[in-house]
């Protein structure tokens, strides 16, 4: 599996960028104590790597960086709150079924989705760099061959 770069506050921002999204609120409760949390997280799970010239820049592959952020997410009580229904049972970190056939309740964040988000907009913005460094290169290599 391909090793990618990520650097902590991609990882962070693109969590916090599906927490708002998902969540009913304008921002879910305890988001700015789960960020911080998640940051201290990564640092202590990801190692440094020579390469990584920017300070808090982790090298994984895409199955890792699933892993530990669903580890994460199911060790954090601050977090797993946001998955409880209205009538305070906890729904043991499960996906809802569809939405047109459940009734959101309050507060509430599917946090496979949000794991799910995440990792693919991550994976996305990585691609889109990779393509435009392609690009970026095609188009200097033409320049130097004229």
């Amino acid at each position: 599996m391909k090793e990618h770069v990520y650097s902590q506050n991609m990882i962070v921002g693109h969590f916090a960028m599906w927490a708002v999204r998902l969540s009913p609120y304008p921002v879910p409760d305890e988001l700015e104590t789960v960020l911080d949390a998640l940051g201290r997280y990564i640092r202590s799970r990801f190692t440094t790597d020579d390469k990584c010239e920017e300070k808090f820049m982790f090298k994984s592959n895409e199955r890792d960086l699933k892993t530990t952020l669903d580890s994460f997410i199911s060790n954090s009580m601050n977090i797993l709150k946001w998955e409880v229904n209205d009538v305070g049972d906890e729904d043991s970190y499960m996906s809802c079924p569809p939405c047109d056939k459940v009734k959101v309740v309050d507060g509430f964040i599917d946090l496979n989705s949000l794991l799910g988000n995440v990792c693919d907009s991550i994976h996305r913005e990585l691609k889109s760099n990779e393509e435009f460094d392609e690009e970026i290169d095609r188009e200097l290599e033409r320049e130097q061959n004229k």
